[in-house]
């Protein structure tokens, strides 16, 4: 992947650093997708880990940091939305990226108040799958930089980020509404 960020003056980029990890997790339990989406990542040289469920997901990620999770929704014992959920209530606000077989409307509507970055249906394609991989990236890395800024605010403006940020879920969760008609 190549280098991402908003442009900082040199000032700005000596006080403050953003973390980047160039790195996807996806999570499936289905291993000739795996297998599919391996070959993709490392013909374009991101580096990635793959789980096989959710709970092995958890695992990777209590010793790992990731630009994006990739992740089936429809899995057996915990399924992407408990997943998804699960990873919120810790802290973790890496971008996720749900992918699956079939669209049903209400379960991407929780998805995304879930705090899920997009959905792809299956069969995926490599060039919707690269976009959104960098997309989500890009989103993640402004993520991180917007908390580094709130760190370092006054609590007017974090009560300002927080209703932007919110405002901004909320128009991901009428996208998604607005596209039930659609898909039917």
């Amino acid at each position: 992947m190549e280098e991402r960020g908003l442009e900082m003056s040199d000032t700005e980029a000596e006080t403050k650093t953003i973390e980047k990890y160039n790195r996807v997790l996806v999570v499936d339990d289905e291993i000739a997708l795996l297998q599919n989406i391996q070959d993709i990542l490392e013909g374009q040289k991101i580096g990635f880990a793959q789980a096989e469920n959710a709970a092995q997901a958890l695992e990777l990620l209590q010793n790992e940091k990731f630009d994006v999770i990739v992740c089936d929704i429809q899995m057996p014992k915990m399924n992407g939305l408990r997943f998804l959920e699960t990873i919120r209530h810790k802290g973790d606000s890496t971008p996720v990226v749900f992918f699956s077989g079939f669209y049903e409307s209400e379960m991407l509507k929780d998805a995304m108040k879930l705090g899920a970055y997009d959905f792809i249906e299956k069969p995926l394609e490599e060039a919707h799958l690269l976009s959104t991989l960098n997309n989500a990236t890009e989103y993640g890395l402004i993520q991180r930089q917007m908390a580094g800024i709130a760190d370092e605010t006054d609590s007017k403006t974090k009560k300002t980020m927080n209703e932007f940020k919110s405002k901004i879920n909320q128009l991901r969760v009428i996208k998604y509404s607005a596209l039930q008609p659609a898909r039917k």
